[in-house]
C-alpha cells in the first residue's frame, strides 16, 4: 500500500533529497527546506534558527545516517551536525563525536551499519573506518593516502562483502570477513580521466 505525503500533511518541502528509517522507527526526511521526522501520522520539523545554536545549521538536508548510539548525522549542503534524541537539539561541533569514536576530525560522507552490527564511517580525507559497538573498537581499514582517492561510495551486498567506489572510478570489492580486496577494477577511471567525478552507488537484489 502506498501513501502520498506532501505539504499538505505537513512536509516542509515537496522537493526530498534523502530519507532514513531509525532503530527507533521514525523516518526522517531530508528536503529542500528542513528535516522532518515522521511517526506514521505526523510530521515535525525542524529548521535553521539564527538564534539558536542547537538548531540546523543549514536547510537544505543532502543525507542522513544513524550512528551507533542512535544519533541521527544530519548533512547539509554547507556543514553536518548531530541530532541527539534525548535532548531533542543538534550538535554542530561533530568532531567532538567523531573522537568518540576514535576518528580523526574531518568530514563524514557515509555511515553504514553492515549486517553483523558493526558501523562504517567513510572519512573525506582520511579513508574508512570500522567500528565495533560491542567490543568498543574502532579500526582504520583504508587509507585514501595510499588509495590516492578519496571514497565516493560504500555499499554491503547480500553476501556481507563491501564494495567501495572511489572518487577516480575505481570500484573495490573487500572480502567481509577478512576484510582482503578481492576484486579491483577501473572502468570508470578510464572513461573519467580529467575529472573526478562524485559517484552514488546502489546494489539491487540480486547485487
Amino acid at each position: 500500500r502506498f501513501k502520498h505525503l506532501s505539504i499538505q500533511q505537513g512536509l516542509s518541502n515537496n522537493q526530498v533529497n534523502c530519507f532514513l528509517k531509525d532503530s527507533r522507527g521514525f523516518v526522517w526526511i531530508g528536503t529542500l527546506s528542513g528535516l522532518n521526522r515522521f511517526d506514521g501520522y505526523a510530521f515535525i520539523s525542524y529548521r535553521n534558527s539564527v538564534r539558536d545554536s542547537t538548531s540546523i545549521p543549514n536547510n537544505d538536508i543532502r543525507k542522513l545516517f544513524e550512528d551507533p548510539r542512535g544519533r541521527i548525522w544530519v548533512i547539509t549542503n554547507f556543514s553536518a551536525c548531530v541530532y541527539d534524541p534525548e535532548k531533542d537539539i543538534f550538535y554542530r561541533n561533530v568532531n567532538a563525536i567523531l573522537d568518540e569514536f576514535s576518528i580523526p576530525s574531518g568530514t563524514i560522507l557515509q555511515i553504514l551499519k553492515d549486517k553483523s552490527g558493526k558501523y562504517w564511517f567513510v572519512h573525506e580525507s582520511a579513508g574508512l573506518f570500522m567500528h565495533d559497538p560491542q567490543e568498543k573498537m574502532t579500526r582504520k581499514l583504508i587509507d585514501n593516502a595510499e588509495k590516492q582517492s578519496a571514497i565516493s561510495s560504500f555499499m554491503e551486498d547480500s553476501q556481507g562483502n563491501f564494495w567501495i567506489l572511489y572518487r577516480n572510478g575505481v570500484l573495490e570489492k573487500m572480502h567481509g570477513t577478512n576484510h582482503n580486496i578481492i576484486y579491483r577494477r577501473n572502468l570508470f577511471r578510464k572513461l573519467n580521466l580529467d575529472n573526478s567525478p562524485l559517484y552514488e552507488a546502489c546494489l539491487d537484489l540480486d547485487d
